[in-house]
């Protein structure tokens, strides 16, 4: 990453200023593990702490209801980007997570454990790369039934203006903040959750796998089911390895240890 995802500052090294790179753990419930990292600066790293997508959420609501314009030394806007991070590790309602906004483009080897916001993504990020049309007209053969498909292209034409708005940019980062600011627009997410909610879960994750199968992708997509996704995370113990499993292991004696003399 060369820009933090929360506060879309570039990130430096070994400053010890609040600019400086970190590797958070999105879910602090879990370990330092694949799946379950993102790098952010280290200012954003302090003030998510141990936030996790509710917590995020409820200061964001208690900022708005006060008018308050930043805590913790982050904006509003800034806390409901750390919420939606928080939010792909977590696993949600369909619903729940059909009604969120892609605030923030997930960081690359984030596991997301809703289908439909994994989904979102993949349709965000097609703006990314030349050939979205072609792309995006393909994806839309995939649909199940015309109300589907109907639902989807009055979203997609929906959020494409938004992003065009932000002007063309021959700069990856920009054009990535572009697409997730076109996200905060009210009937972006209107037609968004209109269309998510004509899907099952499992319809999400058979689209997904149709769509990678047909390159409509522009990342590479792996499907893991439960027990692989969570791999080496610990949740049991909230992220530290378990007592039984270091007395397993085999120390190195002080004898094997010293220096000979």
């Amino acid at each position: 990453m060369s820009h933090c995802p929360i506060t879309r500052a570039p990130l430096s090294t070994a400053t010890l200023e609040g600019s400086d790179a970190s590797v958070d753990r999105v879910r602090n419930d879990a370990g330092y593990a694949a799946g379950n990292l993102a790098m952010l600066s280290t200012k954003a790293n302090h003030a998510k702490a141990a936030c996790g997508f509710r917590d995020a959420l409820r200061i964001v609501r208690d900022m708005e209801a006060a008018g308050s314009t930043g805590t913790g030394g982050l904006s509003v806007a800034q806390w409901a980007r750390v919420a939606v991070l928080c939010s792909f590790v977590e696993p949600l309602s369909h619903d729940e997570a059909s009604a969120l906004p892609l605030l923030v483009l997930p960081p690359n080897r984030l596991r997301l454990f809703n289908p439909v916001q994994a989904l979102q993504a993949f349709v965000s990020r097609q703006l990314l790369t030349p050939g979205w049309s072609q792309r995006i007209a393909r994806f839309e053969v995939l649909l199940p039934g015309k109300p589907a498909r109907r639902a989807f292209q009055m979203f997609f034409h929906a959020l494409l203006p938004r992003v065009l708005e932000a002007g063309r940019s021959d700069d990856a980062q920009q054009a990535r903040w572009a697409v997730e600011d076109a996200w905060r627009n009210p009937l972006v997410m209107k037609r968004w959750t209109a269309f998510a909610r004509l899907l099952t879960p499992a319809q999400c994750e058979a689209l997904l796998a149709l769509a990678a199968a047909r390159r409509l992708g522009t990342q590479r997509i792996e499907q893991l089911d439960a027990a692989c996704a969570t791999d080496g995370w610990n949740l049991e113990s909230r992220g530290y390895v378990p007592h039984a499993v270091l007395m397993r292991r085999s120390p190195t004696s002080p004898r094997q240890a010293s220096l000979p003399l």
